[in-house]
């Protein structure tokens, strides 16, 4: 993830500001912004993996309730970085707006 990051930094640099409009700035700002956050989730889900591989092969189990937790948890995720993702795609400040408030139920 990190090398990718920086190689999609390094192209959005080459992007001389100067020569967009207005609203291209401001796309390319929020490109820019959303590169570190898809950078962050994908850390992020490393390191949920990784925890989990070792709760596992250490033999613990995961009771009904919990993995129904986690399939809760994991299913909210999902919808949210769906939500954003559509948001960022859409130029859609309403569903961003919906994101940054389902964000609290994660």
């Amino acid at each position: 993830m990190d090398s990718l990051k920086g190689d999609i930094e390094s192209f959005l640099e080459r992007i001389p500001g100067d020569a967009l409009s207005a609203r291209e700035e401001r796309r390319l700002h929020v490109f820019r912004h959303a590169t570190g956050d898809v950078e962050r989730v994908g850390d992020q889900a490393v390191n949920i993996a990784e925890r989990g591989l070792h709760v596992l092969c250490r033999g613990h189990v995961f009771s009904s309730a919990a993995a129904g937790d986690l399939t809760t948890l994991f299913d909210k995720t999902m919808f949210l970085y769906e939500l954003a993702l559509e948001a960022l795609r859409e130029e859609d400040k309403d569903r961003a707006q919906e994101a940054l408030h389902r964000e609290a139920e994660v």
